[in-house]
C-alpha cells in the first residue's frame, strides 16, 4: 500500500495491514496524502518518523489485541462504536507509559506524544477512531537558545565551520562534563562567536562570555540599523511620490497619458508608440507612481467581479516596456511588505515585545501621556486576555531630520498609519482596526467568496520570511534568524551586561522571574559564572546597610570583619562596577595578592559584582568612565578598541537606563554637575587617546 506524497517521496504503509486491517490502512493513507501532499519536505518527514512509532507501538503491544481483533473483524464505514474507545484508551494509556520508561528526555517524548496526536486526528477525520482520542504529554522546561537569540543563528551553508571552529571548544570542554545537548549548544555559541567576533583565530586568552556580549550586541545593532535604513529610504520614496504628486507638469502628463489609454483604438500604432515614447520620456517613474496615486488611489489596481481596472492592461503594458520594476512602484505608493517586517523588527526589538503580538499592535495603540510627557505604546499579549502591555518609546524632536541613526518607534508607528490609510477603504472589516496591513494577493476563502482581493494583514509567516531576508542583508549572507530571536536577544543583551534577573524582568515585563532568570543562566554566563553564595551575601550585606551608623555594633556581627568588607566595597569600583576582590589574580597577566590592572576585563570578570550601587560617587564613575571609552571608540580602530567594546556597552546602556528613568533625574543631573567639576582620573587609562578634549 504506496501512498505518493510528492513525485519523489511515496510512503509504504502496507507493513502495517496486518494489524490494523486493510480499511483502516487505506483510509489513514489517504488522510494522510490529503493532510501533507503541499507540506514542506521537512514537515512531512518529520511527520512521518513520529507517526511511524505509534503505528509500530500498535502492531506490538499486548494492550492492543483485542482492539486489532476488533479492526480485523470490522469493515465500517462510519465512524466505530462508542465502546471501542475503552480499547483505544487502554492503547493510549500502554503508549504513555512506554515512552515514560524510555531513557529519553521530554523534549523528546513531548515529539512522541506529537505524532501520536497527529495519527489521532488524521483517523478522526476519517472516521477510523472515536473522536477525542489524544495523548497527553509532559511539560518540557524551554531554556534560552536554540534559535531564540542571535547567538543560536543558522550560519550560512558555505561556511566551513569545522574550519572556523577549528580547536576553538578545546578551552570549554576541558574543564566541563558536557552531555550531547550542551556540547552542541557549546558548538554553537563557538560557531556564532568565532564567525564574528574572533575572525577565526583561537588563543589561550579567548574570553567566550565578553566575546558573547559582544556579538551579541553588535547583531541586534546591526539589524536595527538595517531595519531603520529601510524604513528611512521607503519614508523618502513615499515623500518623493507626495512631491511628484502636487508638481504641475507631471500632474499634465498623466492626464495625457490617461486619456491616451482611453483613446489608443483611435490612433495607428506606430503613432501610439511614438506618443507613449514622447510622453513618458527617459523617466517613465513618477508618470506611472502619480497615474496610480490618481486614478487608483495609492492602491494597487485589482480584479473586481472578474473585471479589470479601467486601463488596467494598457497601463502595465506601459511599465513592461520601460525599466520601471513592479516592485518598484509598489514601494512608492507605500506598499512594501519587506518595509512592514523591517518596521515591525524596529519596534520589536525597542519595545523588547513579542513578535506575534507585536504583528497584531492596533491603530490607537501610540498615545501621548502629558504626565509622563513621553509616548506610550500599548499591546496586548498573545494569546491572553489579560491586561495590555505597555511601554515608553523613542521619540525625535520634530526640528531634527529623519535618519536611520535619529529614527524613533513614533517615527516607525506614524509611517505605517500614513501607508496603510488607504487600504482602509477595501480592508476587510475584522482587519480595520489593525497597524500592519499588507496589499497583496491573499487567496484566503473569505477574499475568493468576494470575488475580488482585499488588503488584509500581514500574515505572521510574512513577516518571518522577511525578516530572514533583513538578517542577510544585514549580515552579507553570513546568518539568518527567525523574529523570535529578537525578544531572546535583547533580554539575554541585558542579562548578560546586568547579570541581574531583576533587571531582565523589568525589562520583558515578566510577571515572575521565573523566565527572567533563564537569561542570566544562558550559556555564555554558566560559563562565566562560579557560584559563592557566603561571598556575596557577605558583600550584599555590607553595601545594604553602608550608610548606618555602628550597624555591625548594633546587630553583633564581627565589626573588624564588617568595616574591611565596608572598604572594599567603598574604594574597589570602576566605571560603576564593584569588584570582589581586586587582589584575586584571576585575569590574565595577574598575579594573586597584587592588584588587578586589566580594567579592559572587568564587565566579563567573575570577581565583578552584579548590582549596580546608585549612589552619586557611582554615577559620578560611570559618567567619567564612560566618557573616556566613548572616545576611545571614536579615536583608535576596530582592533585597538575591541578591549573596550563591552565596557562601552555596559556604560552605554546603564547612562539610558538613568536618563531614562524620572525617579533618578535629581541624582543624575548632581552627577553630572560634579563631573564638570573635577578632573577625570581615567584619562590616562586607554592608550592613544586624545585626551585634550574636554570631558563631557
Amino acid at each position: 500500500m504506496f501512498v505518493e506524497i510528492t513525485k519523489h517521496t511515496v510512503r509504504d504503509f502496507s507493513q502495517w495491514v496486518e494489524p490494523f486491517g486493510e480499511h483502516f490502512l487505506t483510509e489513514f493513507a489517504l488522510g494522510y496524502r490529503s493532510e501533507y501532499a503541499d507540506a514542506r519536505p521537512d514537515t512531512e518527514r518529520t511527520a512521518w518518523f513520529q507517526i511511524k512509532k505509534i503505528l509500530d507501538f500498535f502492531s506490538e503491544a499486548k494492550s492492543a489485541e483485542d482492539l486489532r481483533r476488533w479492526l480485523s473483524r470490522h469493515n465500517w464505514r462510519s465512524t466505530p462504536p462508542l465502546d471501542v474507545s475503552i480499547h483505544w484508551y487502554s492503547v493510549i494509556a500502554d503508549y504513555r507509559g512506554f515512552l515514560m520508561k524510555r531513557d529519553i528526555g521530554n523534549r523528546t517524548r513531548q515529539n512522541a506524544v506529537w505524532g501520536a496526536n497527529r495519527f489521532f486526528e488524521i483517523a478522526e477525520n476519517k472516521g477510523l477512531v472515536p473522536s477525542g482520542m489524544r495523548l497527553h504529554g509532559w511539560k518540557v522546561e524551554h531554556e534560552v537558545g536554540q534559535g531564540s537569540t542571535f547567538l543560536d543563528v543558522t550560519i550560512d551553508k558555505s561556511i566551513d565551520l569545522e574550519g572556523l571552529i577549528g580547536n576553538g571548544l578545546d578551552f570549554v570542554e576541558e574543564s566541563l562534563e558536557l552531555d550531547d545537548e550542551e556540547r552542541e549548544a557549546i558548538r554553537t555559541l563557538v560557531s556564532n562567536v568565532v564567525l564574528e567576533a574572533e575572525e577565526g583565530k583561537q588563543n589561550e586568552d579567548t574570553d567566550l562570555y565578553s566575546s558573547a556580549a559582544t556579538v551579541l550586541a553588535r547583531r541586534i545593532e546591526l539589524v536595527k540599523r538595517t531595519c531603520a535604513e529601510i524604513i528611512v529610504d521607503h519614508m523618502n520614496k513615499v515623500a518623493q511620490a507626495s512631491i511628484w504628486a502636487s508638481n504641475p507638469e507631471i500632474k499634465r502628463k498623466v492626464e495625457q497619458l490617461h486619456r491616451l489609454f482611453d483613446n489608443s483604438d483611435e490612433l495607428f500604432a506606430k503613432d501610439l508608440g511614438e506618443a507613449y515614447k514622447f510622453l513618458l520620456g527617459e523617466n517613465p517613474l513618477p508618470i506611472f507612481v502619480v497615474y496610480i496615486i490618481t486614478y487608483w488611489n495609492h492602491l494597487w489596481p485589482r480584479e473586481q467581479d472578474g473585471q479589470t481596472p479601467q486601463n488596467y492592461n494598457a497601463f502595465f503594458m506601459r511599465v513592461h516596456h520601460s525599466d520601471v520594476t513592479r516592485h518598484e512602484l509598489r514601494s512608492y505608493i507605500g506598499n512594501d511588505s519587506l518595509v512592514l517586517a523591517a518596521a515591525h523588527a524596529f519596534i520589536t526589538i525597542e519595545v523588547a515585545g513579542n513578535p506575534d503580538s507585536i504583528s497584531n499592535l492596533l491603530r490607537g495603540a501610540l498615545r501621548y501621556e502629558e504626565d509622563a510627557q513621553a509616548y506610550v505604546l500599548s499591546w496586548y499579549k498573545y494569546r491572553s486576555g489579560e491586561e495590555p502591555e505597555s511601554e515608553l518609546v523613542s521619540h525625535r524632536t520634530d526640528d531634527s531630520p529623519v535618519t536611520p541613526g535619529s529614527l524613533s518607534v513614533v517615527d516607525v508607528f506614524r509611517h505605517l498609519l500614513r501607508i496603510t490609510e488607504p487600504m482602509l477603504t477595501l480592508v476587510r472589516a475584522e482587519d480595520q482596526s489593525f497597524l500592519f496591513l499588507g496589499d497583496y494577493k491573499n487567496n484566503t476563502h473569505a477574499n475568493n467568496a468576494e470575488g475580488f482581493r482585499r488588503p488584509t494583514r500581514i500574515h505572521p509567516a510574512t513577516l518571518n520570511s522577511k525578516f530572514h531576508e533583513i538578517c542577510r542583508s544585514a549580515s552579507n549572507g553570513k546568518w539568518s534568524s527567525p523574529l523570535k530571536a529578537i525578544r531572546g536577544s535583547v533580554l539575554l543583551l541585558e542579562g548578560l551586561l546586568t547579570g541581574d534577573a531583576t533587571s531582565v524582568g523589568r525589562k520583558g515585563r515578566h510577571k515572575t522571574y521565573d523566565m527572567a532568570r533563564k537569561y542570566v543562566s544562558h550559556l555564555p554566563e554558566m560559563l562565566r559564572r562560579t557560584s559563592n553564595i557566603r561571598q556575596f551575601l557577605e558583600w550584599f550585606e555590607a553595601l545594604l546597610t553602608i550608610d548606618i551608623e555602628n550597624y555591625a555594633d548594633k546587630v553583633g556581627i564581627d565589626k573588624e570583619s564588617y568595616e574591611e568588607r565596608k572598604k572594599v566595597i567603598l574604594e574597589n569600583h570602576f566605571g560603576g562596577l564593584q569588584c570582589a576582590d581586586p587582589k584575586a589574580g584571576v585575569q590574565p597577566g595577574t598575579a594573586e595578592g597584587e592588584v588587578c590592572d586589566r580594567v579592559d576585563k572587568c564587565v566579563g570578570c567573575e570577581q565583578r559584582r552584579d548590582i549596580f550601587v546608585l549612589s552619586q560617587s557611582n554615577i559620578v564613575s560611570l559618567l567619567q568612565w564612560h566618557s573616556v571609552v566613548e572616545r576611545a571608540r571614536k579615536n583608535l580602530s576596530e582592533d585597538e578598541f575591541e578591549p573596550w567594546s563591552l565596557w562601552y556597552l555596559y556604560t552605554n546602556m546603564m547612562l539610558e537606563r538613568l536618563s531614562s528613568a524620572p525617579q533618578h533625574s535629581t541624582l543624575l543631573r548632581n552627577a553630572q554637575e560634579e563631573v564638570r567639576n573635577r578632573p577625570n582620573p581615567y584619562e590616562q587609562i586607554i592608550p592613544t587617546i586624545d585626551v585634550t578634549e574636554e570631558v563631557d
